[in-house]
């Protein structure tokens, strides 16, 4: 896209807009306009208005999740730059979340308090892959995204920020003053995917217990693009053809026994199976002629939890305690189909025969733990404190198994061999990782409550124990040894908010991150002597460590309520999974093969920007509102751009609401992508500037009947997604380029009925 074109588009834009704008409004009949807090608990452990937060944070609720038509992960922050999604789109679909430049397991996940399960990648070939994609919408009420390192919080894989999800209770629903009964039925469609998705609510409940019961199931297909080739091969253009079935349940039982305190029993139960033709084969194996892949992805999660509030303040203001268990799979079977092979059946090199090969791929991580907080609100000398004292122990099972059976069909041969690999065989070995956390921090109310200093540290212990077994004992390369792992870490940070006057509040926070080596690159082992390459293990790793600080304005002015903050990141010890040694020069080569690869400390990276929101009130019906987010990051230690960082992105637009009906008009904007560093010795595909118009419209059409509607990319425009480009390797050469398009004009619908 040319310069003046991009210039011109963010002219018309102006800043920026979400119209599930993050300060929310209640219209009155008449008179003036009463604002409502935006509360979150992610900031700070405990519930506050983000206005007098000393940090940047977005909150999304469920009425935001209904009326903006949120079915995915890339809906959900749709209009929140600063913050993206990574998507395949040959395959396994969204995986991660991006935060001001850090993504994968360096952005925490959590589920009602409980870490999501971790992403696993490993590059043999498009068959293993496990994502974070494991949570339904429709059963949450709040998703709060949190950002810039809270380790002192929430330690280790939270360098990024922190992505948290909170579940419905009954008491969402129930109102107890009329009836103790709540039902729904809500049915939605996107043209995105041709996609259905049906929510059945149920909650019952007394002032003494209540109860929810929720099920979701969706069908449908592949996400639309621009795309028009349908061949099979390499240069296919159109989505991947795919059938997508998901199914979620939750169920919860809350007993009040007493005046503020809460028993809670939690199940949940998530499920996503996928089965797509990959037609789109990788040109790097040109014997393949097809492959097929059925994906399953699998979560439960147990837990019970304890919430406690005292009317009166002193040591014991509050308590919560959390005991859970959870258990995630991902099974991936893979069928493929070799022609004019060799006897061996190999992918590349030519010969006369034709081999079929099913494979499967199984992940499992099991996690138990127990989170517990207490809470003290003390007063003392012309001074307010809000101590929170915090534990964090968990235990995290982690196993992958990787298994192939060899259909020479030409010569009538069965193997289990293929490419110098002898399945079944693990990539590391079953892992079990203990982490336990202390924390406290003192939010200390000074001068009259205008000076909040808010110190907070945490300690963490980090132990990673190995059990190999004979499967990955038989495939490691020779001399290698996988080894247990352990390092503790302190994590402090310290936050100031100043309130100018009763409109305007200023702060700055400083905070050290931590994120432990996960499993799989401490120990991940792989041979491949047709090749001749391996990677092999390092017990010598080091914790990736972050210094961060931000600076920000919060306030109001009239009718309008603004935000900026500027913040620079600096991380060391970045882990790259997969360094290729220096061989036969560096130590850890291994013997008798060409290339040696190893996870390694080798990064030192940097990251800052600005970002900045706000919302101004026309009248008691029109707003306008908005946020915009740029980032520039850059590795250090090999002098070139960090391809995670997201073009300058804006939103703008304005919105009506008329109380049980409303709409709005949103304009996207995304500046072109300038500069890159090559991935695999490749440049990758810069992404040119684009602008997005969508509307949307909700009415209630009666206390028991809803409806929601919205038209997406009106003018149709084709448009690429830095997030999913940027560390694909994808040339901008590529005959594939178009495979990464979103869709056009899509159209999306959801009805819900009350009773």
């Amino acid at each position: 896209m040319k310069k003046k074109e991009v210039v011109r588009r963010w002219a018309c834009c102006g800043s920026a807009l979400w119209w599930f704008a993050p300060v929310q409004a209640q219209m009155s009949p008449e008179g003036p306009v009463t604002r409502l807090p935006e509360v979150a608990v992610s900031a700070t452990g405990v519930e506050e208005d983000t206005a007098g937060v000393p940090a940047t944070i977005s909150t999304i609720d469920a009425q935001q999740i209904d009326r903006g038509l949120v079915r995915t992960l890339r809906d959900l922050i749709r209009y929140e730059p600063g913050v993206s999604v990574n998507n395949d789109p040959n395959r396994f679909g969204a995986n991660s979340f991006n935060i001001r430049g850090l993504e994968g397991n360096r952005v925490q996940m959590l589920v009602d308090g409980i870490r999501a399960p971790s992403l696993f990648q490993f590059g043999v070939g498009p068959f293993n892959n496990s994502t974070r994609s494991f949570v339904d919408l429709d059963s949450v009420k709040r998703v709060e995204i949190l950002r810039g390192p809270a380790s002192s919080l929430y330690g280790s894989d939270a360098l990024g920020g922190v992505v948290s999800y909170m579940t419905k209770d009954p008491l969402d629903y129930l109102d107890l003053a009329t009836s103790p009964f709540y039902g729904a039925f809500k049915s939605a469609f996107a043209s995105a995917d041709t996609g259905w998705a049906n929510t059945g609510t149920v909650a019952y409940g007394t002032q003494l217990w209540q109860a929810l019961a929720q099920y979701t199931y969706f069908g449908g297909s592949q996400q639309k693009n621009m795309g028009t080739d349908n061949s099979v091969g390499a240069g296919r253009t159109e989505p991947n053809p795919q059938d997508v079935r998901q199914q979620n349940l939750l169920l919860k039982g809350v007993l009040q026994p007493a005046p503020g305190h809460r028993v809670r029993a939690t199940y949940e139960w998530f499920d996503r199976n996928s089965m797509t033709d990959v037609f789109s084969l990788n040109s790097t194996t040109p014997r393949t002629a097809s492959i097929s892949g059925d994906d399953d992805n699998n979560r439960q999660r147990y837990s019970l939890d304890y919430a406690y509030t005292n009317p009166a303040r002193g040591w014991l203001a509050g308590f919560t305690a959390n005991l859970y268990r959870q258990t995630s799979s991902t099974d991936s079977s893979s069928s493929e189909t070799r022609v004019n092979t060799t006897a061996g059946c190999s992918g590349v090199f030519p010969g006369t025969n034709t081999c079929f090969i099913p494979r499967q791929f199984d992940f499992e991580q099991r996690i138990t733990g127990l989170a517990a907080q207490l809470e003290s609100l003390l007063d003392g000398g012309g001074i307010q404190q809000r101590i929170l004292w915090g534990l964090d122990l968990s235990d995290t099972d982690s196993s992958a198994l990787r298994d192939a059976t060899i259909y020479n069909q030409t010569l009538g041969t069965v193997s289990k061999t293929l490419s110098g690999e002898t399945f079944p065989l693990r990539d590391f070995p079953n892992t079990s990782t203990r982490q336990l956390g202390l924390y406290v921090q003192d939010q200390i109310s000074l001068l009259d409550d205008r000076l909040v200093v808010t110190p907070a540290l945490r300690y963490d212990d980090y132990r990673l124990k190995i059990h190999p077994d004979a499967i990955y004992l038989a495939n490691v390369p020779p001399g290698v040894q996988a080894t247990d792992f352990s390092d503790s870490a302190w994590s402090p940070k310290l936050a100031l908010m100043y309130r100018v006057n009763a409109d305007l509040n200023v702060y700055g926070n400083y905070a050290f991150g931590f994120r432990a080596p996960p499993f799989d690159d401490v120990n991940a082992a792989f041979r491949n002597p047709v090749q001749s390459y391996v990677l092999i293990p390092n017990p010598n790793l080091v914790s990736e460590t972050s210094r961060g600080l931000e600076i920000g304005v919060k306030g109001r002015a009239g009718d309008s309520t603004f935000a900026v903050a500027a913040f620079y990141n600096r991380y060391k010890n970045f882990i790259d999974s997969s360094t290729q040694l220096d061989c036969p020069t560096d130590p850890n080569c291994v013997p008798g093969y060409l290339g040696t690869f190893q996870a390694t400390n080798v990064a030192r990276v940097r990251i800052y920007g600005v970002e900045a929101k706000g919302e101004w009130l026309l009248d008691r019906h029109w707003a306008l509102a908005g946020s915009i987010a740029y980032a520039n990051g850059r590795n250090e230690t090999l002098d070139q751009p960090l391809n995670s960082i997201s073009p300058l992105t804006g939103v703008a637009g304005l919105r009506y609401s008329a109380g049980a009906w409303g709409g709005s008009l949103n304009i996207t904007g995304v500046s072109s992508k300038n500069s890159a560093a090559s991935v695999g010795g490749v440049q990758p595909f810069l992404t040119p500037g684009f602008g997005l118009v969508d509307i949307t419209a909700y009415w209630d059409i009666s206390k028991n009947l809803r409806l929601a509607g919205g038209i997406f990319n009106v003018f149709d425009k084709e448009y690429w997604l830095w997030s999913n480009v940027g560390q694909t390797g994808l040339a901008a050469t590529s005959p594939a380029l178009d495979r990464y398009t979103q869709p056009g004009i899509n159209v999306a619908v959801n009805l819900q009925l009350v009773y």
